[in-house]
């Protein structure tokens, strides 16, 4: 999940209409890729030169790139909001969408939850909300995106009902089965986290987060048999990876008769 957000972050978004500036965009990314911190420099210069929304944005994916989260968020948020207020735009040429408006407020919201700030990124998500088509699968990913930060905040009940809706326009996104089926397992409702998990691995039966998940489940429901044979399967999928690590630690607390429930 992790990897992907950051490769969303780092993915230029080509907002430039105008061949120059387009040109100067396209030249400020690319070089996010070789030096972050040279591109840094140079879309701050661009900043100070008027550059707008797509200075700010390639300086803001230079900060990402050097992991410092916190403050691309905080840039990528005043591009979105001097996109969404069309201040500036026109002068630095850029060609606005609503898809792209809303691309600018999803990265600063991932931005805020990789820098552990999820109580940050629920505003931009919502504001990306704002300019997506209802109940389209675009906007079910953004909800479950919300839903993250929610349940890092600890909102749980605010991440299913969220999750929910994500469901219902996009049943078989596995993302959004397994967070929901997570968020359910939290908050008791253990019979929508089983259907959410048997719809998941109907799909994807080798994704070792599922079983993972599905041992965690099996554990709060007191099934210490169940539990063992979905982590094993957890730990055979992922082999050395972190989710075989959280696996053979709960695998461990059950064989030792703590009974650990997640």
């Amino acid at each position: 999940m992790i990897r992907a957000l950051l490769c969303l972050l780092l993915a230029p978004l080509l907002l430039a209409a105008q061949s120059s500036d387009h040109a100067r965009y396209q030249k400020c990314t690319a070089q996010v890729k070789q030096n972050a911190a040279a591109a840094f420099s140079a879309g701050l210069d661009w900043v100070d030169q008027g550059g707008g929304v797509a200075a700010r944005h390639c300086a803001a994916l230079a900060l990402s790139a050097m992991g410092k989260h916190e403050a691309a968020a905080e840039l990528f948020l005043e591009a979105a909001e001097e996109a969404a207020n069309g201040k500036g735009v026109q002068l630095a040429g850029m060609s606005m969408t609503p898809k792209l408006n809303a691309a600018l407020f999803s990265q600063a919201g991932h931005s805020y939850v990789l820098a552990n700030i999820p109580g940050k990124a629920i505003d931009p998500f919502t504001q990306a909300l704002e300019f997506l088509p209802l109940a389209s699968p675009a906007s079910a990913v953004m909800m479950a995106d919300r839903a993250q930060a929610l349940a890092m905040m600890g909102n749980l009940e605010a991440a299913f009902t969220d999750l929910t809706v994500a469901i219902g326009i996009v049943p078989s996104n596995t993302d959004v089965l397994l967070l929901r089926a997570s968020a359910a397992r939290q908050t008791g409702r253990l019979e929508i986290a089983e259907d959410d998990l048997n719809a998941l691995l109907a799909l994807r039966e080798d994704l070792a987060t599922a079983w993972m998940e599905k041992g965690k489940l099996a554990l709060t429901k007191n099934e210490p048999t169940a539990a063992r044979k979905s982590l094993m399967r957890a730990i055979e999928l992922d082999d050395g990876g972190d989710t075989a690590d959280a696996a053979r630690y709960l695998l461990e607390e059950l064989v030792l008769g703590e009974g650990a429930k997640p």
